[in-house]
């Protein structure tokens, strides 16, 4: 059983989208090139799981969590998330934040390079005036990281 691909699959077919419609999306919403068949192979789990840039994307596509995609933990849906029912906004996506830097700095040894990635994550969303969903910009952010 595949869990990762049952939920990523439950999100897309939620959403009234096929595979090729979310591959456009997340390719889109990265920069990079998402393919019909690497939907199909993430949901049947013949392939690992999505990276952190491709999971972003598919949560502000289709509106279910990444942490619920990736790990099944709730809510599924970001208009569930705790930040709604007045918590603290800053607790939403700590797992995000914190396996972007993993994913993104898990190659680098040097450290100068790292922290001058960190002032690029910082600087994309600090300098984002609401035109565009802080999920974009962190899915985009960790797509150029890895290139």
């Amino acid at each position: 059983m595949n869990l990762v691909g049952e939920r990523i699959k439950h999100a897309r077919t939620s959403c009234g989208l096929s595979q090729a419609q979310l591959a456009e999306a997340i390719s889109a919403a990265t920069g990079g090139k998402v393919t019909k068949s690497l939907i199909s192979q993430w949901e049947s789990g013949r392939v690992a799981s999505p990276n952190t840039a491709n999971l972003l994307a598919m949560q502000s596509v289709t509106g279910f969590r990444a942490e619920w995609l990736l790990q099944g933990i709730s809510p599924q849906k970001i208009e569930e998330s705790p930040a709604k029912r007045g918590s603290k906004p800053a607790e939403l996506d700590v797992v995000l934040l914190e396996r972007i830097l993993r994913e993104v700095f898990k190659t680098t040894t040097d450290p100068k390079r790292a922290a001058k990635s960190a002032v690029r994550m910082y600087q994309s969303l600090a300098g984002n005036d609401g035109n565009i969903n802080p999920l974009t910009l962190l899915a985009r952010f960790a797509a150029a990281e890895q290139d």
